[in-house]
């Protein structure tokens, strides 16, 4: 008999019931399953020489009279596999292969076909359908019938906007296409309740780490039929290239993917543009004063436009030269250069950073320098910290200290700018600034000293950038040597010399000096207060001008002196500057001198007097000839004395050298006019001193 399809949905009188998952059959299901099974009472599942088949896998089951495809969702699909057999010993042929009703389809081999005995056909029946509700199709082949049944369940419907509006979720991953590293799309989603019942929004989650849900999902929420709930997944890539996730929605599973889409950043280190990576850039071996380049650049590769990071370059030895392309925006294809410039400020191993948006790379270079050198003295030596001191130089005069500079390093060198700021110090000649110099090449200049005020005066030495102090002293030139001359007639008391200090050179200077006597009596002798200069003092200064080959004692060019009356040695001394000149004179002793004798006559008798010194301090035998007008001695003659202790006790007390004034007194008997003259004899340690003959 003919099968009719029977479709029966869902009753609308369930009032506000809402399900989101598969549901056993209730009271409403009933009467259409009792239908179903009725029409499917009327046709066996084989007929004559034909037996259907269910095939699972490998195996085969005999097909029962009614077979469910299960329960699924609106536009799910279900699929069964079947065969059908010739059973028979004779062939056969299938002209009818056929399955009808909403929602089935079957995919089998074109008809007819003709089948020996126990060979087979296999096919495949798939039902999707839009709606809820229960469904039923009849199989039919020849001699063969089969009554296939199958649910849908009301669920909700799942719908993303990628731009061209709001379409249903599929099979396909939700694209979120490409996006710069730093940013972010989001892709809106929406869940509609297409059904005539109330139905619950599942959970909704997101997984994967760079797909997150943007706000809060719906989850849980109850919507009415032809209501709707919205959220949004936002996508923030984490690295450049491919990027998924998921999107689960109750016990579906929805594929999200992405681009991360970043700028490449390149220097060129020599060898071309080459992207940046983990490794240092290295800007080599660089000389301090100098600076290096290295050309950097931002290139678009993506499809989008992309917008360069902030640039940046901390402070250090290391700096952006020129602008930065930070915050431009870059179409695909496009790049934008900079640069970055290696100055080191030191010697040896330097670093620093580019900072590009949330990215370090490490920057690295090698500062070098020449050597710089300075003889001061005591051989060549590296200059230190300390000041290179050109020691005491005569205003006038110029001192030139030898200095070098020498690579010491691997590579080729150039000397920087070399030069000395006016004032006291120059350059002494050419300097080797500009020279390249090879590995263990050397290269002299000069520098000079030529003091132009007295005491430390200041300059300085610069080499590129580097300034090394320069230090010395201004002197006045040195006054010549003194020179004694004495001038006196003979080495004996009571007379007068002079002293003249001469000059070994004319003096270029200003200057004075000191001449001392000194006068150190003989043994046993005090000393003479007479023994001075012109000045009555036993010092006399005097002065030099520029031109002078003699010193000036005032207006005068010698300083006189007097030897005194005691027997010693006069000793000169000059100093000027520093130097000193000595001269001696040896007083000897001597018999004792007279200076002035005379005689008075009295009634009563004669005085003689006599002024002298004795320079021995040792007179004392005396001896008074008187002589009468016709020259003859007058008699008893010689009259003799000793006047030893007279004379000590006189020296002793005088405080005069060696200088007396004796007075001697005699009565004479008889007319004192007929004394005519007188001679007097005095004794001391050098021997006898005899006056000459005076007359009254």
């Amino acid at each position: 008999m003919n099968t009719r399809e029977l479709r029966q949905p869902l009753p609308n009188g369930r009032g506000s019931e809402s399900t989101s998952e598969p549901r056993p059959l209730g009271s409403g299901w009933r009467r259409s399953l009792r239908v179903l099974l009725l029409a499917a009472s009327l046709a066996p599942a084989c007929y004559g020489q034909f037996q259907l088949f269910v095939v699972n896998g490998s195996a085969e089951q005999p097909a029962p009279a009614v077979y469910s495809l299960g329960a699924v969702y609106p536009n799910q699909a279900a699929s069964a596999h079947f065969r059908l057999r010739n059973t028979s010993s004779a062939a056969a042929k299938v002209t009818v292969l056929s399955v009808a009703g909403a929602g089935f389809t079957l995919n089998g081999p074109a008809l007819p076909v003709a089948l020996n005995p126990q060979a087979a056909v296999d096919f495949t029946v798939t039902f999707l359908a839009p709606d809820a509700g229960s469904y039923s199709a009849p199989l039919l082949s020849d001699g063969v019938s089969l009554l296939l049944l199958a649910t849908v369940l009301p669920r909700l419907t799942y719908e993303v906007d990628t731009g061209a509006g709001l379409q249903p979720l599929g099979s396909a991953p939700v694209d979120f296409g490409s996006v710069e590293l730093g940013s972010s799309a989001v892709r809106h989603f929406v869940a509609v309740n297409q059904m005539t019942v109330a139905l619950t929004v599942p959970a909704i989650a997101v997984a994967g780490g760079d797909f997150a849900l943007s706000g809060v999902a719906p989850s849980g929420t109850v919507l009415q039929p032809n209501q709707s709930a919205a959220f949004d997944v936002r996508f923030s890539p984490t690295a450049a290239g491919s990027r998924s996730g998921s999107l689960v929605i109750g016990d579906q599973t929805y594929a999200l993917v992405g681009a991360g889409a970043q700028l490449t950043y390149e220097v060129d280190a020599g060898a071309g543009l080459q992207p940046l990576g983990a490794a240092p850039v290295d800007f080599g071996s660089v000389e301090l004063g100098f600076t290096v380049a290295r050309h950097f650049a931002v290139a678009n590769q993506s499809a989008i436009v992309l917008t360069a990071a902030a640039i940046s370059v901390p402070p250090g030895d290391f700096s952006l030269s020129g602008a930065a392309p930070g915050g431009l925006a870059l179409q695909p294809g496009q790049s934008a250069d900079f640069y970055v410039q290696f100055t080191p400020t030191a010697t040896g191993a330097r670093s620093g950073s580019l900072v590009i948006g949330s990215q370090t790379y490490t920057l690295i270079g090698t500062g070098l320098q020449l050597t710089y050198e300075v003889d001061a003295g005591a051989g060549i030596q590296p200059i230190g910290a300390g000041p290179v001191d050109f020691g005491s130089v005569v205003l006038g005069v110029s001192l030139a200290r030898h200095l070098a500079v020498l690579n010491q390093t691997t590579v080729v060198l150039t000397v920087p700018a070399i030069a000395v700021p006016a004032g006291d110090f120059s350059l002494s000649g050419a300097a080797p600034g500009g020279l390249a110099l090879q590995p263990g090449q050397s290269a002299n200049f000069y520098v000079q000293f030529t003091p132009t005020a007295t005491g430390v005066r200041g300059g300085s030495l610069v080499i590129g950038n580097t300034t090394y102090a320069l230090t010395g002293t201004g002197i006045q030139p040195p006054l010549p040597n003194p020179v004694l001359s004495i001038n006196l007639p003979q080495a004996l008391s009571d007379l007068q010399g002079a002293v003249t200090v001469t000059l070994d050179a004319a003096s270029k200077t200003s200057g004075s000096g000191t001449l001392t006597l000194d006068f150190q009596p003989g043994p046993g002798l005090p000393d003479d207060a007479a023994i001075v200069f012109a000045s009555g003092l036993r010092t006399a200064a005097f002065t030099v001008s520029p031109g002078d080959t003699q010193g000036h004692f005032g207006a005068q060019p010698t300083a006189p002196f007097q030897t005194g009356t005691t027997a010693g040695t006069l000793t000169f001394t000059a100093q000027l500057g520093g130097v000193t000149a000595q001269q001696t004179i040896a007083i000897l002793p001597t018999t004792v001198g007279t200076t002035l004798v005379q005689g008075v006559r009295s009634a009563a008798g004669v005085e003689v007097q006599v002024t002298g010194f004795d320079n021995t301090h040792s007179a004392g035998p005396l001896a008074f000839t008187f002589f009468d007008a016709a020259g003859n001695a007058i008699a008893p003659g010689a009259i003799s004395t000793n006047a030893t202790a007279s004379f000590s006790s006189y020296f002793q007390n005088s405080g005069l050298g060696g200088v007396f004034l004796l007075t001697a007194v005699f009565p004479v008997t008889g007319n004192p006019s007929q004394i005519g003259a007188f001679q007097v004899q005095i004794a001391n340690s050098a021997g006898t001193a005899q006056s000459a003959r005076t007359a009254f």
